[in-house]
C-alpha cells in the first residue's frame, strides 16, 4: 500500500537514523512482531521488558509508513467524544476507556523520561560489522530527549453556532466523570485566545511529539536490550505447527514463534478487511519556524467539533503544523494529486483562525493514508482467526494513545495477567462482524442531521 506522498516535517529532524540489517538465517523466538512503527516498536518495548525473548520485523526501514506522517499530537479526548462514545458503548465502558486513554498518555511520557540517551555505544563484531539483528553505527546524533514530548492544553472549539450544544454536551460528561476541563463562551474565546468562535473546551494532560525520532528511540532502546530488529524482511508465508506460527520470509529464512503480534496499521486491510474498519486520507502542513511571540496562548493543540476536523500544534522550533480535510481516496493518484490545493485550503483556515500568521511560508506538505473504526474505539486483541496471534491496530487520530494501550493489553494477554477484561471485549477486533446491536446503534446516532 502507498501510505504517504509528499514531503514530510519529521524526517528532516533526524536524517541519519540507525539501520538494521535484514533476516539472514533461521531464528526461534518467544514473540516476532512485524511492524517497525510505533505499534511495533512499543509491543517490542512492553513485551522484552517484561522477559520475552522478542523480535521485531519491517518490511521496509523502522518509521518509514505512516509514523512519519503521524503529526504527532496525543490527547486524551478521541474522534468520538465521550457524551457521543457513551451513547455507543455504554457509560461504564466509555469513561473507563477515556480513563485508560489518559493512563496510556501517563504512561508513554514516563516511558519517555526513562530512554535516556537511545544511540550510546552499539554492538559491533570484532570486524565492525553489525551482530545479527543490533543497530549499526550509521547514527549521527542523539535522540536522547528528541522525542520532543510536551505537555500541552487543549482546545476544543465549536466549528459553527449550531455545535454549542455538543461544547455543552461534553462539558458535561468530562466534567462529571472526573477530566480536567473549563469551558469558554465567545468573549472568552476572543480575549484569551484571540479566535472568534463561539464556544470552546479547554481540556488538561495531553501533549506533544515527534513520532519519528521516539519510535526510532524505541526501537534503539529494544535492540540494546536484546532484541532482535530486523528491517527489509517481509513475510512471503506462514503455517502454524501445532497452535504455534511459523512465516516464511522472501528470502526463504524461517521464523518459529510462540506468539506473533500484528502493527502492520493499515496495511492489515491489504491481507484482511476488519470489519468496521474505514480507510481515507488526511493532510498536513507545516510552515517555517514563526516568531515565538506570534503564536496562540501557552501553544496548545487546537481542533474542532467538525468532522472531518481541522488541528493545529506547534513544533519546538516554532512551526506551525495544521491538518485535517480528510478525503475519500486512501492512495493512489486521487489522493496524491491533491496534496497541494488541500495544503493550500487547510493555509486558508489557518490564517483565518489566525490572521498574525498570514504571509508565512509553507515548508513542507503531504498526504497519507488514514484509518478510523465505525464505533470509535481501536481493533486490539486476538486474531479472529489465528491462534496465538494478535491485532494492534489503533485506527483513530489518537493512535499513538491507542498503540500503548495495545501494547499493555497484548503483553497481559499473552503472559495471562491481564486486568482489563472490560478492554478485551470492548476492543476485540471482530467484534463489528457480530455485534449488530452496536451497529445499529451507531448508524442510529450518526445519521445525517444528528451532532
Amino acid at each position: 500500500m502507498d501510505l504517504t506522498t509528499g514531503k514530510m516535517l519529521w524526517q528532516e529532524s533526524y536524517k541519519n537514523p540507525p539501520v538494521y540489517p535484514s533476516l539472514g538465517e533461521n531464528i526461534s523466538c518467544d514473540v516476532v512482531v512485524f511492524g517497525g512503527g510505533e505499534a511495533g516498536a512499543l509491543c517490542a518495548y512492553y513485551l522484552s521488558e517484561h522477559g520475552m525473548d522478542t523480535v521485531l520485523v519491517e518490511k521496509r526501514k523502522i518509521a518509514s509508513g505512516s509514523t512519519g506522517a503521524n503529526t504527532g499530537l496525543l490527547q486524551v479526548s478521541n474522534d468520538m467524544p465521550l457524551h457521543q462514545m457513551i451513547d455507543v458503548h455504554g457509560q461504564d465502558d466509555a469513561v473507563r476507556f477515556y480513563r485508560l486513554c489518559r493512563t496510556a498518555l501517563d504512561d508513554l511520557e514516563s516511558l519517555v523520561r526513562s530512554l535516556g540517551n537511545p544511540f550510546g555505544n552499539h554492538a559491533s563484531d570484532p570486524d565492525g560489522d553489525p551482530v545479527g539483528g543490533s543497530l549499526t553505527e550509521s547514527a549521527g546524533e542523539s535522540v536522547g530527549s528528541a522525542s520532543e514530548f510536551v505537555r500541552r492544553e487543549s482546545l476544543y472549539f465549536a466549528s459553527k453556532a449550531a455545535d454549542v450544544k455538543h461544547i455543552m454536551d461534553e462539558y458535561d460528561s468530562l466534567s462529571k466523570h472526573g477530566f480536567a476541563v473549563r469551558k469558554l463562551n465567545k468573549q472568552e474565546l476572543a480575549d484569551q485566545y484571540g479566535l472568534q468562535k463561539e464556544a470552546g473546551l479547554v481540556t488538561t494532560g495531553d501533549a506533544e511529539f515527534n513520532p519519528y525520532r521516539l519510535t526510532h528511540a524505541l526501537v534503539g532502546h529494544c535492540a540494546r536490550k536484546n532484541v532482535r530488529v530486523y528491517e527489509d524482511t517481509e513475510v512471503a508465508s506462514f503455517h502454524f505447527r501445532g497452535q504455534a506460527p511459523t512465516f516464511r520470509t522472501t528470502q526463504g529464512n524461517v521464523i518459529r514463534a510462540k506468539q506473533a503480534v500484528f502493527c502492520m496499521g493499515y496495511e492489515t486491510q491489504d491481507y484482511e478487511k476488519t470489519p468496521g474498519a474505514v480507510l481515507t486520507s488526511s493532510y498536513a502542513m507545516a510552515t517555517e519556524p514563526i516568531e515565538e511571540s506570534l503564536l496562540w496562548k501557552e501553544r496548545c493543540l487546537i481542533w474542532e467539533t467538525a468532522r472531518p476536523y481541522l488541528y493545529l500544534r506547534t513544533t519546538r522550533d516554532n512551526r506551525v503544523i495544521v491538518g485535517g480535510l480528510d478525503g475519500n481516496a486512501p492512495y493512489g493518484r486521487e489522493r496524491d494529486e491533491h496534496v497541494f490545493d488541500r495544503t493550500e485550503q487547510l493555509y486558508a483556515e489557518m490564517v483565518a483562525l489566525f490572521p498574525v500568521l498570514s504571509g508565512a511560508r509553507v515548508d513542507f506538505r503531504w498526504a497519507a493514508t488514514f484509518g478510523n473504526s465505525q464505533d470509535g474505539v481501536p481493533f486490539i486483541g486476538r486474531h479472529p482467526a489465528y491462534p496465538n496471534c494478535y491485532l494492534a491496530l489503533g485506527y483513530g487520530g489518537n493512535g499513538t494513545v491507542y498503540y500503548v494501550i495495545a501494547a499493555k493489553v497484548i503483553r497481559d494477554m499473552i503472559r495471562k495477567a491481564s486486568n482489563l477484561a472490560w478492554a478485551e471485549a470492548l476492543l476485540q477486533p471482530n467484534r463489528l462482524r457480530w455485534d449488530k446491536a452496536l451497529v445499529q446503534k451507531i448508524e442510529h446516532l450518526f445519521t445525517p442531521g444528528r451532532s
